[in-house]
């Protein structure tokens, strides 16, 4: 399953969707962007230059995002040099709750 979110500039990019962290999930080995959400209000949105090596039980904003009741996470695959730009627009369009903690 898949969902589009919006960054700052009004610009769409479809992101895949995944169990959260702790279920038994594979997660690419790649770079990208993540967004933990519940439903699909995001609570936290981060990047990884490796999103397997990154998003384990120990993420330092898991235990925020499940208080705020996420319950999936969106990758977006996306170059090292795009992470920076991408989060930062999505954060400033979406305020998402861990982003501000």
């Amino acid at each position: 399953m898949s969902k589009m979110f919006d960054d700052s500039d009004g610009t769409s990019f479809m992101f895949r969707k995944y169990p959260m962290i702790g279920e038994g999930v594979e997660y690419p080995e790649t770079s990208g962007v993540y967004i933990m959400a519940k439903e699909t209000a995001p609570v936290y949105i981060g990047q990884s230059e490796n999103l397997k090596k990154w998003l384990v039980p120990g993420h330092k904003k898991l235990e925020c995002a499940k208080k705020q009741g996420a319950d999936a996470i969106y990758i977006l695959e996306a170059p090292k040099e795009e992470l920076e730009k991408r989060v930062r627009d999505l954060i400033y369009n979406y305020e998402p709750f861990c982003n501000g903690e």
